[in-house]
């Protein structure tokens, strides 16, 4: 009875709840560091955006590995500072000019069919 008294509660969870519960992740402690040479932590990574702007929205993390493969692609495809610009955490974005979904769609296209 009490194992059915938990699936019970498991299928009343709101989709909120059920997100919250798979969001096991943890940002490590230098995490928003402006000078990515602080990055000390093997697991660091670093928040990817659709623009450089502070208000663009996270929309993945990658690692120092990848950002360093992504510094090899074609100049005009991504934005990967040095350091932080002076007010915003260091983070990677699409270049200025890579700025609708297609855009995206068909560098991010691109991107996957020469990593394969």
């Amino acid at each position: 009875m009490e194992s059915s008294q938990a699936g019970d509660s498991k299928r009343n969870l709101s989709f909120l709840d059920l997100v919250n519960q798979c969001n096991n992740f943890h940002l490590p402690a230098n995490h928003g560091s402006d000078d990515p040479t602080a990055f000390t932590h093997r697991d660091y990574v670093v928040p990817w955006s659709l623009s450089q702007s502070p208000s663009s929205p996270v929309i993945g993390l990658l690692k120092p590995e990848t950002i360093d493969a992504l510094r090899q692609e074609p100049e005009g495809t991504f934005i990967i500072p040095e350091r932080a610009t002076s007010g915003s955490r260091y983070r990677v974005s699409f270049h200025p000019s890579i700025n609708s979904p297609s855009k995206r769609t068909d560098v991010m296209k691109k991107l996957c069919e020469r990593w394969r």
